[in-house]
């Protein structure tokens, strides 16, 4: 079972991904309970026996939801999110431990012209091809207000 949070976050639309290791990372939205300067982080938790048991939810610093875990072939781990505050759009950020730490002095924007109130984008996918470019799918609406299906092709800085 997932150790329980606190009745102030609640804990949603998770994804899942394997680190190198072989333990289970699980993203997970947040909405706010009680708690507005917590919500729409992503928590990170951790299972060591194959998703048994897990660890206590932490904080990774990440704003954006839901996410979309990739591990990629040097071992890091790579997150996609929507990102709901202006500069609205698509972010993503790699983790090099497994997904314990995220390099967010180096989030990648994808894109960054959502428009709306709240703007109403994300639930990305991403998958590697096999010449190293990644593809990353999205719903997205801009300044149109229709709602998007897109694909930004990108390479992960090393």
């Amino acid at each position: 079972p997932l150790a329980i949070g606190d009745d102030r976050l609640s804990y949603n639309e998770t994804a899942l991904g394997l680190n190198a290791d072989g333990h289970v990372v699980a993203l997970m939205r947040t909405a706010e309970s009680q708690d507005k300067d917590r919500a729409g982080f992503l928590y990170a938790a951790f299972s060591e026996d194959k998703g048994k048991t897990w660890s206590k939810p932490v904080n990774t610093g990440i704003w954006g939801y839901p996410a979309h875990l990739l591990r990629l072939p040097d071992s890091r781990l790579l997150a996609t999110y929507g990102y709901r505050r202006i500069p609205m759009g698509i972010r993503a950020c790699v983790s090099r431990d497994g997904g314990r730490t995220w390099d967010l002095e180096h989030e990648i924007v994808l894109r960054a012209d959502g428009f709306g109130s709240g703007s109403d984008l994300g639930y990305p996918i991403t998958q590697l091809l096999p010449d190293g470019t990644l593809v990353t799918i999205y719903y997205f609406n801009g300044v149109d207000s229709i709602t998007h299906i897109c694909v930004t092709r990108w390479h992960v800085p090393p």
